[in-house]
Order: structure tokens, then sequence, then C-alpha cells
């Protein structure tokens, strides 16, 4: 049986200050302090696909194999991450579906004069 394109569909972006998109296309999340785990939700596949399971990863890594279409993620450093999700059943897995996202934290205060 074949897999249904996978769609992810959304960052989920509580306690996020500001977010914005870069030149680049890749949307910015400023948060407030590291590390900030999110909720990461994408499109069911259709029953016929028969999925038992999806495998969501951050930067490559596995964080979990939900059998349902929502999946927390940790982010604990700044930059660059890229999270994607495949679908899985008995006779095959999905190409990933996959959002980039680059984290920024505020930068320390400098010049510190006491007076």
């Amino acid at each position: 049986m074949k897999l249904s394109k996978l769609k992810l569909i959304s960052l989920s972006l509580l306690l996020l200050t500001t977010i914005s998109c870069n030149n680049s296309g890749i949307v910015v999340l400023y948060a407030q302090s590291l590390p900030i785990t999110k909720i990461v939700d994408w499109d069911d596949n259709p029953a016929t696909d028969e999925v038992t399971n999806y495998t969501v990863t951050l930067d490559k890594v596995i964080v979990g194999n939900p059998t349902v279409s929502q999946q927390s993620v940790t982010f604990t450093t700044p930059g660059l991450h890229t999270v994607s999700v495949t679908a899985t059943n008995l006779w095959a897995t999905s190409a990933a579906a996959s959002i980039t996202r680059n984290v920024i934290v505020p930068g320390n205060p400098g010049n510190i004069v006491v007076r």
C-alpha cells in the first residue's frame, strides 16, 4: 500500500516573544531562554494508509514515534534546526516532511559599568 505524502502543518509558538521571517524565508523563533519545548503538529494520513506510527526527528535525531499527529520537541541550542516527520505502515515508510526554524535567544548585555 502506498503512503500518502505527509504534510507538516505547524510548530506551536507558545512562550516565544516574537516570530518573524528572514530574507531566506526561514522562520525565526525568538525564545526567552533555552531549553524550550514546542509541540509539532501535522495532518493525519488517510485511514487507507494504515499508518502504524510516525517518526519525528530534530536535526536528524529521533525524538519520538507517536501514533498520533503530534509530538513535543525540545530546542536546547540557538541556531537553525530542522524538524522532520515520516509515516510508517506495515509495508513502507514515507518520505520526510520537514520544516526549518532559526532559534534566537537574547544576547548578553555589554559594557556594564558601576558608578
